[in-house]
């Protein structure tokens, strides 16, 4: 899933990313204004799953379906009863009154009561994925910033939200704030000073935007890093910098490789 999330993005913007913006832009607006723990990027992940599976649904064979669903339904820990017999389902072309058939009906009833939970623990899966992928959600966010300028008339007509023409900034949320510094590690996303006071004890930190608001950034958590004090006044709202190489457990000498 997440790498057809991560290909929908960059091979095929052309196809899906539009359709995404004009069907889910009504869901994905209070997620521009203020953080929600289901974030646009849950929305992005949700769409591309949904789509997938009805391409699935509707031009694989039902083995295939089935195995597609009952591995997301057992990965999530929903273990189903047991496997239905293809062979035999096969040989009776599905004839919906055989032993067989009756269990297959059963199993696919088990998948369809764990079903939405399932996909909720994919989705969010694949979106913790995400959160340390910087470049990604760089671009990504860059995309909405895109969505959200040409479509500034309809947003506007939430004139709370908006200062300047542009989206007011909020404050984080303290489940947010702590996510962030968990993330990044407690370092600055740009020159990886410590801001956490482990090690630097003068810990001033920022929560910035990587999209700057004043380019049509949103507050989505998605659209945010830790930075140092210095790193953030430097990048202000200029640019859309971030360091694409996550914050390493340990670092690795070159020597290493020899």
């Amino acid at each position: 899933m997440a790498g057809a999330t991560i290909a929908e993005f960059y091979e095929n913007s052309n196809l899906l990313l539009p359709e995404f913006w004009r069907d889910s832009r009504h869901q994905i607006l209070p997620r521009i204004f203020r953080p929600h723990k289901w974030t646009i990027m849950h929305e992005w992940i949700f769409y591309v799953f949904n789509f997938h599976h009805w391409y699935a649904d509707r031009h694989f064979d039902q083995r295939d379906v089935f195995s597609i669903e009952s591995t997301i339904v057992e990965d999530a820990g929903f273990l189903l009863s047991e496997h239905p017999d293809f062979e035999l389902l096969n040989e009776c072309n599905f004839c919906g009154e055989c032993a067989e058939c009756s269990k297959y009906l059963e199993i696919n009833e088990e998948i369809r009561y764990a079903w939405d939970d399932s996909v909720l623990a994919l989705v969010h899966t694949v979106f913790h994925l995400f959160m340390s992928n910087k470049k990604f959600l760089r671009d990504f966010n860059e995309y909405i910033s895109g969505c959200i300028e040409s479509d500034i008339d309809l947003l506007i007509e939430n004139p709370e939200h908006f200062v300047n023409g542009k989206i007011r900034r909020v404050s984080w949320p303290k489940w947010l704030e702590r996510a962030i510094i968990y993330r990044d590690k407690g370092v600055c996303s740009i020159c990886r000073k410590d801001v956490s006071g482990t090690i630097n004890l003068e810990n001033k930190y920022a929560i910035d935007h990587i999209v700057p608001i004043s380019n049509y950034g949103n507050n989505d958590p998605t659209n945010l890093q830790l930075l140092c004090w210095t790193c953030n006044g430097i990048k202000s709202n200029k640019t859309s910098e971030t360091n694409n190489i996550d914050i390493p457990l340990w670092n690795v000498e070159s020597d290493m490789l020899i």
